[in-house]
């Protein structure tokens, strides 16, 4: 359920859900640390100590098991994705841009000072949006606008990708923060 929404700037949206996000966060992350887990964190290297050290996890294997103890995060995953699906429709209305697919989904585990991407410009990727719902609170700079906002877990940031940017995410809550995220194609 959207309760608001704060345009940031012009494709640059933030959808009030307060959707809660506790739980999948919690039985994801403890899935994780098992042996043999279904959803493990693959490490993406920081060179910049000024940085954090980010870790991601695609959730194709959640949606292909019917493994008993991991349905609950199946579902929970489920229920975040139609609310995120449900920011996308107005977005992509408003902004006249219709979505063909996405990339899946993946749940990013931020550990440290800050997170770093810097965004494609048009011709780099093929991607036209990112969608990001917080799992956690976190901190948005975007360094060349210099513009920084927060945002409460379970609310979902939506922007271009083709857009001359550096995205910064700094977790909010003792150095640590987890992030749903996917890029969707234009038709």
């Amino acid at each position: 359920m959207i309760n608001s929404l704060t345009e940031v700037f012009a494709g640059v949206d933030i959808y009030h859900c307060d959707a809660d996000t506790e739980k999948f966060k919690k039985d994801y992350w403890e899935e994780s640390k098992r042996t043999w887990s279904y959803l493990p964190f693959f490490k993406a290297v920081s060179q910049e100590r000024d940085f954090c050290d980010s870790h991601y996890s695609p959730l194709e294997p959640l949606m292909s098991t019917h493994t008993e103890r991991i349905q609950e995060i199946k579902d929970g995953f489920l229920e975040l994705n139609d609310v995120v699906e449900k920011c996308l429709t107005p977005y992509s209305l408003h902004y006249e841009i219709p979505f063909i697919r996405d990339s899946g989904a993946q749940v990013i585990y931020l550990k440290g000072n800050q997170f770093s991407k810097t965004i494609n410009p048009p011709g780099l990727n093929d991607y036209a949006t990112l969608s990001l719902m917080a799992l956690s609170d976190v901190c948005i700079r975007l360094e060349r606008h210099d513009l920084e906002f927060d945002i409460s877990s379970g609310d979902v940031l939506i922007m271009p990708c083709n857009f001359p940017f550096d995205l910064r995410i700094k977790p909010s809550q003792n150095g640590e923060a987890f992030l749903l995220t996917k890029y969707l194609w234009p038709r």
